[in-house]
């Protein structure tokens, strides 16, 4: 499985049962990838908005699908280390856990550590 195949799969599920809340994580994530570069603090905002959202859901992947991606803002666009680190660390032992093994993103949150 590639790093996006479960999000095309999750896609693909959610628009057949006409989940539009789950749809909804998929489209925060595409309009905080548009701010990533040129307004930080609102991709972050949008990620943050993801994790909630995924969070209320029970979807436990894109919860750290998302965190993945505020690392990569805090670390590539904000240069905010300190919050990355202890961030980073938190995902990594989450990521750990049993129901996580399958998950591609699971080796980019040990990357962005």
């Amino acid at each position: 499985m590639s790093v996006w195949d479960w999000i095309h799969e999750h896609d693909t599920q959610a628009i057949q049962a006409g989940d539009f809340d789950r749809l909804r994580l998929r489209e925060l994530f595409d309009e905080a990838g548009e701010y990533f570069q040129r307004d930080p603090d609102l991709a972050l905002a949008l990620l943050r908005d993801g994790i909630n959202l995924a969070k209320s859901l029970n979807e436990p992947w894109w919860v750290l699908f998302f965190e993945h991606w505020t690392l990569q803002v805090l670390t590539w666009f904000k240069f905010d280390f300190r919050d990355a680190v202890s961030r980073a660390v938190r995902c990594v032992l989450e990521a750990r856990k049993p129901g996580y093994e399958r998950l591609p993103q699971r080796i980019c949150l040990h990357e962005d550590l």
